[in-house]
């Protein structure tokens, strides 16, 4: 039994680190940059950034045919020891992090360069095994697949269920228990336990002893860029979706935290009601929600619209219900429209790869970008506008992936009509806005309002 379920194992445990280093990290800057929220969107950009290059490091180590995964002809066998030669130089790395974090405050740039100084940081402390730890889902699969399996697609549920796990156990069960450098220690002994399982793995794969995975067809993948969702026209939205998601993700984040309180740890929950949405997406129960989510959505994104910039109205639970409903809903409807139009199994890791570069590029927009274009928190009704958008697209055709029918009204009028709430809701807001600031350590605002005294003039 463990034999046959050991993929499901490797898979979760490279995930379960992955998600649990990114609070780890965060606890070390803490003390060096402050608690900003700015500093963990930008770790969030860093976080894409990096798993963007562990998808593109799986895809060029499993791409190829034949006996080779290299165009230079590796054998694929030394391929899978040279991945497993870079896990141990990595743990090797990270038990020298442990050794260099108390001396982190010493040489990096707080005022004149905090982005770069955070992004350098999080390279230093997590870079390398971080980047080996994502290409665990699509880098397994890919194996899998050439072992004979067919549609290993579900195992991303899993991997997101790893991940949702280790974010949520580092707060409830390693944070308040043991100290930082114990921390790193026992992370780099998880990837030798990792890479430990990871050989296990890759040595019944190269001995033939293949064992099925649960309900795993036998058929050998064929390349093809036949969607089995729809057709290959759709292949753009491997790039988009994610982006969208990722880009929510941090706009709910930075309102939630700069307009309404900076609560901590609050981004460890919205990102894992993120993971949570892929978990659900990537499954079988996310393809019949996907039949009436965009529906539910509209609702809430009207609420959300209405809920927003003005502050007399505002209330903290509401805000971050609203979040939630947002991240979860939002994100389960786009992730399962993913999972929707999934290719062949051939084309696997390029389909991860173009949902890594989605990430990234909805995560350097929305933490880099737009604090850097804009005054103010433009990204959060900005989200809610595309969200608003995607809604009215998919439910104007019952959330099926076939041939779509006029989707381009539903989703004007579906836009239309959140974007004019929130022209409302900022014409409502009481006062006169006269300046508005935004930098790396939060927002702020200069409001001029008009104060009524009983048996006196209004002043100002």
């Amino acid at each position: 039994m463990m034999r046959r379920y050991l993929p499901y194992l490797v898979i979760f445990t490279g995930s379960f680190l992955l998600f649990g280093v990114q609070p780890m990290v965060g606890s070390t800057l803490l003390p060096v940059f402050g608690g900003t929220a700015a500093v963990w969107t930008v770790c969030l950009a860093a976080y894409q950034t990096l798993l963007l290059a562990g998808y593109a490091y799986a895809h060029a180590l499993a791409h190829g045919g034949g006996k080779t995964s290299f165009p230079t002809g590796v054998p694929r066998v030394w391929t899978m020891q040279l991945h497993l030669a870079l896990l141990g130089v990595a743990t090797a790395m990270t038990f020298g992090v442990a050794w260099l974090r108390p001396r982190l405050g010493g040489w990096v740039d707080t005022q004149n360069m905090p982005v770069g100084s955070v992004l350098l940081c999080v390279l230093l402390l997590a870079g390398a095994p971080y980047v080996l730890l994502s290409a665990n889902a699509s880098l397994v699969q890919a194996w899998l697949t050439r072992g004979g399996r067919k549609d290993v697609y579900h195992l991303y549920a899993v991997s997101n269920a790893g991940s949702f796990c280790g974010l949520m156990a580092y707060p409830i069960l390693v944070e308040p228990y043991l100290p930082l450098t114990l921390q790193w220690h026992g992370f780099a002994a998880g990837v030798g336990i990792y890479a430990v399982l990871l050989g296990l793995m890759i040595r019944r794969l190269t001995g033939g002893a293949a064992a099925r995975l649960p309900g795993a067809a036998a058929d050998e993948a064929q390349p093809s860029l036949q969607t089995q969702g729809g057709s290959v026209s759709f292949a753009w939205l491997w790039l988009l979706l994610p982006a969208i998601s990722t880009f929510s993700l941090n706009a709910v984040t930075a309102h939630l935290s700069n307009d309404v309180t900076p609560l901590p740890l609050l981004w460890a929950v919205l990102l894992a009601i993120y993971l949570l949405s892929y978990v659900i997406g990537f499954t079988a129960a996310g393809q019949k929600l996907l039949q009436k989510l965009p529906v539910v959505m509209v609702p809430v994104l009207m609420l959300a619209a209405w809920q927003w910039g003005v502050p007399a109205s505002r209330g903290f639970a509401w805000e971050v219900g609203l979040g939630v409903l947002l991240l979860l809903g939002g994100g389960t409807m786009l992730h399962a429209w993913l999972y929707a139009i999934r290719p062949s199994d051939a084309w696997l890791t390029r389909y991860y790869l173009c949902i890594a570069v989605g990430g990234a590029l909805g995560g350097l927009a929305a933490s880099i970008v737009a604090p850097a274009l804009f005054n103010s928190i433009v990204e959060y009704p900005l989200t809610l506008l595309v969200l608003a958008g995607a809604a009215g697209w998919m439910a104007c055709r019952g959330g099926r992936c076939g041939k779509i029918t006029r989707p381009l009204p539903a989703m004007a009028t579906v836009a239309g009509i959140v974007g004019m709430i929130l022209l409302l809701q900022t014409f409502r807001a009481s006062g006169t806005v006269i300046k508005r600031m935004r930098n790396f350590y939060g927002c702020g605002r200069v409001r001029q309002e008009q104060m009524k005294v009983k048996g006196g003039v209004p002043y100002q």
